[in-house]
């Protein structure tokens, strides 16, 4: 197993939301043939610093370059939260299935890092081939650390339409400990990420692929929490999710803005527009499960966490994991029935061990009543909005060129 290397590799996102100057960058492949992901390209800076895959104009992953000496660190503060259910305590996942693969980095992490068997569905051929390429994705690894197969998760997994009639490829052996779901794709229906918020998806997720009481769904929507609005994606996927499992924690991969206190100093021009109202926008990491969700994190990361250079606001690996830990970046669950809100600034009740992130309290089952027209038309306004704004936020914590190169064929 690959030794964590905690070096000091910064966030992309903490770093260009400080560091946005011109960077020059070179297309290293492109196809535009892909039905999935439109045009698909992997575009790095000029240094080889840091490669992005990009997916209809969108990075759905990146990687520190090889001559960086980190490329195997994770570069988005999204990623090290999602890797992060590999220390889940006393349940430590041993198989995990990743639904989506992006660059590959939770994958691999998940296999390197810690030794877990990954077994990974992506819809998109060409994402598979350019993380193989380009981002040190190994797609059939030795040692039984499992397999990627290139297919519609839902169909693979016998999901659609919530029946679970298909049968699964033989390489995929439920039970598993985990599951991560990151299907976002950058387009702007997102059809497979709507398609998981449905109740009677996750209860077949639940009874036919997680390990009975204490597997874990690790589930990455983009948008706003619902203290902004009950129809963002993430809100219905916590109402989703509240209904299907005993315990969600729900966590951002940025500090998120709590009422009466200023913009971290590292923010962009956020809070962002979406509609008619500012609102924090980026990725929230939703854990749930049926066991309580503790995560413990060993004492070296804390020792690494205090060694690194800290440089203004930015943080390495170690201390983004330090501050998952903490709770610092987790969101409230309001824990009385029918609520769907959520606040910034959790306390975990562990708070008092320094070592670990624990479990909220059982949260009450909610009922899953059908949407109406009117409901599924605002949902739908709502995600085009969050899609503008999403755009809008990368442009700003990308370096200029990148999101360019992304968008633009190379002549």
């Amino acid at each position: 197993m690959r030794s964590a290397g905690w070096r000091a590799a910064r966030s992309v996102l903490l770093i260009f939301a400080t560091a946005r100057a011109s960077l020059r960058t070179r297309v290293l492949a492109e196809e535009g043939a892909d039905p999935h992901c439109g045009r698909t390209v992997v575009v790095e800076s000029a240094d080889g610093a840091v490669r992005f895959l990009g997916c209809n104009g969108t990075s759905v992953g990146a990687a520190f370059g090889p001559s960086t000496g980190a490329e195997h660190q994770l570069v988005y503060t999204g990623m090290v939260v999602q890797a992060a259910v590999a220390y889940l305590h006393p349940h430590a996942p041993r198989r995990a299935l990743c639904l989506g693969l992006g660059a590959g980095a939770v994958p691999t992490a998940l296999r390197e890092r810690h030794g877990v068997r990954v077994d990974v569905i992506e819809i998109s051929p060409s994402i598979v081939r350019f993380a193989a390429d380009f981002f040190f994705y190994d797609a059939q690894p030795q040692h039984g650390l499992g397999s990627t197969i290139v297919g519609d998760a839902l169909d693979v997994l016998g999901l659609h339409g919530g029946h679970g009639t298909s049968p699964s490829p033989p390489s995929l052996r439920p039970p598993y400990d985990v599951i991560v779901a990151d299907v976002f794709d950058g387009g702007l229906s997102n059809e497979h990420q709507s398609s998981l918020l449905h109740r009677s998806v996750l209860e077949l997720v639940r009874e036919r692929w997680l390990t009975p009481d204490t597997g874990c769904l690790v589930l990455n929507v983009v948008g706003p929490p619902p203290t902004f609005a009950s129809a963002s994606a993430v809100a219905r996927a916590t109402r989703a999710l509240r209904a299907t499992f005993r315990h969600v924690r729900a966590f951002g991969d940025s500090p998120p803005l709590t009422p009466g206190k200023g913009l971290p100093p590292w923010a962009p021009s956020w809070p962002v527009e979406v509609g008619e109202a500012p609102a924090w926008l980026g990725n929230v990491i939703l854990f749930a499960s049926n066991a309580d969700l503790v995560f413990k994190l060993p004492s070296a990361i804390f020792a690494a966490a205090a060694a690194e250079p800290h440089e203004g606001a930015q943080l390495g690996e170690a201390g983004l994991l330090v501050t998952f830990a903490r709770g610092d970046w987790e969101f409230e669950l309001d824990s009385s029935p029918g609520a769907e809100a959520l606040t910034g600034g959790h306390q975990s009740a562990h708070d008092s061990d320094p070592h670990s992130a624990g479990g909220s309290p059982d949260q009450a089952c909610m009922s899953e009543a059908s949407p109406t027209t009117e409901e599924l038309g605002a949902a739908r306004d709502f995600d085009r909005a969050v899609h503008a704004a999403m755009h809008a936020l990368q442009a700003e914590t990308h370096p200029q060129g990148v999101l360019d190169a992304m968008s633009n064929p190379s002549r």
